[in-house]
């Protein structure tokens, strides 16, 4: 796998900032390879259980955050989204898609006492977007072909180190043979200390 990633970080003015980056990422010797031992088992395969396509894909990024909105109600915020699209797919496929979109805010980073933030995310991922070895284990067990919601609260507890609550809900996007959906929820508790 090689990734090629350029940025910008764009100032538009004192309180309104500007971040965005595109990744390409190609991968070699995927398609027709067996699947990985690590795999969460949700890619398409063939029925020897080899990978059907390969992941070469782009990741378009964006984060536009705002200094004290809402007249300093809060210190920060900021509205952020991301996309990866799998381009090495026949056009006839589904599933080569995903995105996420959210909200954060509260304090920039938390590095110190009583620092906070907290987020909100929206995402969906095709069962092709991305190789299933990759995505966040917490949700929906890292699988692909899944939608989700996570909210997020971090607090500072002092000088880099804090703790975050985290809570994923997360569905399938194909339903069972039951006609369900298939739902997982995650709720976890981290201890964050920074050297």
């Amino acid at each position: 796998m090689s990734v090629t990633q350029p940025g910008v970080n764009i100032k538009i003015n004192d309180n309104i900032n500007l971040k965005s980056a595109l990744a390409v990422n190609v991968f070699t010797n995927i398609k027709g390879a067996a699947r990985f031992s690590t795999s969460a088992s949700t890619n398409s395969v063939n029925t020897l259980t080899q990978y059907k396509y390969n992941y070469n894909s782009f990741q378009p990024s964006a984060e536009l955050s705002i200094k004290e909105p809402l007249g300093g109600l809060v210190p920060y915020a900021a509205l952020f989204g991301d996309y990866v699209y799998n381009f090495s797919l026949p056009s006839s496929a589904t599933g080569k898609g995903g995105y996420d979109f959210g909200l954060k805010f509260g304090d920039a980073k938390v590095e110190d006492w009583k620092k906070w933030q907290t987020k909100i995310i929206y995402s969906k991922l095709g069962r092709d977007a991305w190789l299933d070895i990759f995505p966040d284990s917490s949700r929906y067990s890292g699988k692909t072909n899944d939608q989700a919601i996570e909210a997020q609260f971090d607090f500072g507890l002092g000088k880099n180190t804090s703790l975050t609550l985290d809570y994923y809900y997360a569905r399938s996007l194909t339903k069972t043979s039951g006609g369900d959906r298939a739902a997982a929820q995650v709720l976890q508790l981290d201890w964050n200390i920074k050297f």
